[in-house]
């Protein structure tokens, strides 16, 4: 009985060519629209997710009247590390631009400044490297696996050294640590990787103890048994004594309220604006846009799919008709045309995968992005031909 629903259903896309091939394309394309668009949305979503303990991550920022501020003081996340001891880890990020030299070549480049903690807090697996150890050094450095590629090539660089010329300083470095490919889908990016304690040495020394100066960026990882809501009823002391500062001396005129702890897992799709080290954010509304474009893309598809199939199905009544004469039952006929319609879906469903595998590096050279194939877009994808080969039977 199979090989007979098959061969009618073979031969009636082989009969209308044309009309079949409208059919299955048309709900190809879209559904490799569709994909593309969930693909982006899915990588969108996953920002900053990758890290362990990701959910007990929180970037640090004042809470100011009147006016939004992205930075912290230097000093800030040591002292609350010290008071408060359910803060497991704090990272203080600072980002400018310089100039690296590299036997005789000189390339402009970003230099990252970060706490020791860096890669106990954040996972940016070092493939050389101690990570425990490559930013305890003052004149350490850690190179991203990229930038060590375009600095050295395929030689070894762990134990060279580079001079890093920050505005008028310039120093010599060793490198201590190679990371792997950084994930696209994460907020901090870094080529060049160096401790924190540097800048006490530079135009920043001042800073380290001045509470009124905000420039740089913090995170703090909790505890697994304590609640962000629980730390910030307990500030009041800190704040005592630590914040009676006169803020309209520095960059404000409005007082300091307390402090704000964002997810790191929100940053990205948030509503802080970025600052040192990190990248800008997205604009969430863009996504909400997205998923409505992807829907109607689908549900047009899927409209095509039907009309084409309906319209073409006044041609068949004879076929029908001489079936019923020679014997068939409803229920034969009802099964052959939910087979022809689950085998058009199943070649639609393949032709999507086909254009989304053949489209897909190019959308990731225009995006910017590294997006992989999904196992679950997959199932979803095959639950919405199911959907449309229902909707065509009824």
């Amino acid at each position: 009985m199979i090989t007979n629903y098959i061969k009618i259903a073979f031969r009636s896309i082989f009969k209308n060519k044309i009309h079949s091939g409208i059919n299955i394309f048309g709900l190809g394309i879209g559904i490799a629209c569709c994909t593309l668009i969930l693909f982006f949305l899915k990588h969108e979503l996953s920002f900053d997710k990758f890290h362990h303990k990701s959910q007990f991550i929180y970037r640090v920022l004042p809470d100011v009247l009147t006016i939004d501020v992205p930075s912290l003081s230097v000093p800030l996340l040591p002292e609350l590390t010290k008071a408060y001891p359910e803060i497991e880890q704090a990272v203080r990020i600072y980002s400018d631009d310089g100039v690296v030299n590299v036997d005789g070549n000189s390339f402009e480049t970003k230099l990252t400044y970060a706490d020791p903690d860096f890669f106990k807090m954040f996972h940016f697996p070092l493939t050389k490297g101690n990570p425990n150890q490559v930013l305890t050094e003052r004149f350490s450095v850690v190179l991203s696996k990229e930038t060590a590629n375009k600095y050295f090539g395929d030689e070894d660089p762990i134990g060279k050294t580079i001079t890093l010329n920050h505005r008028t300083h310039a120093q010599s470095y060793i490198i201590r640590g190679i990371t792997g490919l950084l994930q696209d889908n994460s907020s901090i990016q870094f080529s060049i990787l160096l401790p924190f304690e540097n800048l006490k040495h530079g135009q920043h020394a001042a800073a380290f103890n001045d509470w009124g100066k905000y420039f740089i960026t913090g995170f703090i990882r909790l505890s697994e048994n304590c609640r962000i809501d629980d730390l910030a009823q307990k500030l009041g002391p800190f704040f005592a004594k630590h914040m009676q500062i006169d803020l309209t001396a520095g960059y404000f005129d409005t007082p300091q309220k307390g402090l704000k702890f964002q997810p790191l897992s929100d940053y990205h799709l948030g509503d802080e604006t970025g600052s040192s080290g990190l990248q800008p954010v997205n604009n969430r509304k863009y996504l909400y846009i997205l998923t409505i474009i992807a829907t109607l893309i689908l549900l047009m598809a899927c409209f095509n799919f039907i009309t084409l199939t309906v319209g073409g199905s006044s041609g068949r009544f004879t076929e029908v008709g001489i079936r019923k004469v020679l014997g068939a039952q409803r229920s034969q006929l009802v099964k052959q045309f939910w087979f022809e319609s689950a085998l058009i879906s199943g070649l639609a469903f393949i032709i999507g995968l086909l254009l989304t595998n053949l489209f897909l590096p190019t959308f990731n050279t225009f995006e910017k992005y590294s997006v992989h194939r999904s196992v679950k877009f997959s199932i979803f994808l095959t639950a919405n031909s199911c959907c449309c080969s229902s909707s065509q039977i009824l």
